[in-house]
């Protein structure tokens, strides 16, 4: 079982903590973070479609400018460790461009799990994934969600058994 209390997590899902709260509330225990996570992606597949947008509304833009005003802690040092701080003002203008039409067609920001990736990688995923439906787009910004959110998990977990 898992030895953590729900506010442990809170912050894995950008500013939706009623997905933590929902999922302890449904599950009384977890035998294993593999099962948490499983449940905790219940929750949000069980959702309305309106908090599944309000969700993904959460999320801030990648801008390749980070203002730390913005952005929570978690997500302010996820966009920093792939350098979006530094990108070339190239880079700048076409991740600007890629949000405002991505923005316009699907009326909710562009979300990818930036851990692991660099600038480049992530401007190639944002020019696919502009081409795509709102129903694929819609999934796939859920399925980021839940990668955002379990790479989180992990930090956290390896924080505190340090």
């Amino acid at each position: 079982m898992l030895g953590y209390k729900k506010e442990f997590f809170f912050g894995i899902y950008e500013k939706s903590d009623w997905i933590v709260s929902e999922t302890y509330k449904r599950c009384k225990e977890f035998q294993n973070i593999d099962e948490f996570k499983d449940e905790l992606i219940s929750t949000v597949s069980n959702s309305t479609t309106e908090k599944k947008i309000l969700l993904l509304k959460s999320h801030p833009q990648l801008t390749g400018k980070i203002s730390i005003k913005n952005l929570t802690k978690e997500s302010f040092n996820e966009q920093n460790s792939v350098g979006l701080q530094n990108c070339s003002q190239e880079e700048f203008e076409e991740l600007h461009s890629l949000n405002a039409s991505y923005n316009k067609k699907f009326k909710f920001p562009f979300i990818i799990a930036v851990t692991g990736l660099n600038v480049t990688k992530i401007l190639e995923q944002f020019r696919i994934r502009v081409s795509n439906n709102y129903l694929e787009e819609l999934n796939e910004a859920i399925f980021q969600v839940h990668k955002i959110a379990e790479i989180r998990i992990k930090q956290k977990i390896n924080l505190t058994e340090k």
